[in-house]
């Protein structure tokens, strides 16, 4: 977004690439007794069905009795894991491996940007229901204007995994991971007034299973702030070139 002169983003108004970035992706229809699909990231992985993550993307989770939940997308900072599966003495023996997280990116929203990683699909058990999709990563907002005023909000968020859904009957649908946060730069020649937290890039949380675990949350992305002058919070921090 180019301005020429100043902006202002007013009291209620907002700028939003929340769940734009990378993509999370969940079965359609019932599914049974298989791995989640591995969340969209930096290298690629988009449906595969892989218990690894793939770059910034986090994985999916296994199946089993009952399944795991899928890894938290990756950017600024590393995903979660998806949480172990298994039942009762049967976790404490053998769990079942949650979705890895996805890893952080070394994109500096200087010479490189990338989105937020997506997070990884729950598993499906033996009973076959519908597994929590991962959710999308944050997108990037770039701005360059004379001034810039944030009164309502700069959004650059990751989405939240879906939980897990076990109406066909049974127990243990894992849930999704949660997207990363995105990235937002700012370039002002004079100054940045951004407020207290009214720009955030923050990874998700992840979606709850049906027996109770959880996806892992997402990680949160990147703000650089080029500015003349600079008053305000963030979150996460910026930093300055």
């Amino acid at each position: 977004l180019d301005v020429v002169g100043g902006l202002v983003i007013r009291e209620g108004g907002f700028l939003s690439a929340e769940g734009a970035g990378f993509r999370g992706q969940g079965h359609g229809g019932r599914y049974r007794c298989a791995r989640g699909y591995t969340g969209e990231g930096h290298r690629g992985g988009f449906g595969d069905v892989d218990v690894q993550a793939r770059g910034s993307g986090g994985g999916g989770g296994r199946s089993g009795q009952d399944d795991a939940s899928g890894g938290g997308g990756g950017h600024g900072e590393a995903g979660d894991p998806g949480a172990e599966g298994g039942c009762g003495a049967c976790r404490e023996a053998c769990p079942i491996p949650g979705g890895r997280p996805g890893a952080a990116t070394e994109d500096d929203l200087q010479t490189t940007a990338l989105f937020g990683g997506a997070g990884g699909e729950g598993g499906a058990d033996e009973d076959g229901c519908h597994p929590g999709a991962g959710g999308h990563g944050g997108g990037l907002i770039f701005i360059r204007t004379m001034t810039l005023t944030v009164e309502g909000q700069i959004v650059a968020d990751g989405e939240a995994g879906a939980n897990g859904n076990s109406s066909c009957g049974g127990c243990g649908m894992g849930g999704g991971g949660g997207g990363a946060g995105g990235g937002v730069r700012i370039e002002t020649l004079g100054p940045a007034i951004l407020g207290e937290g009214r720009i955030t890039a923050e990874g998700a949380s992840g979606g709850r299973a049906t027996c109770g675990a959880r996806g892992g949350g997402g990680g949160d992305g990147r703000i650089l702030v080029d500015a003349g002058e600079i008053d305000g919070r963030t979150q996460p921090a910026y930093r300055v070139p």
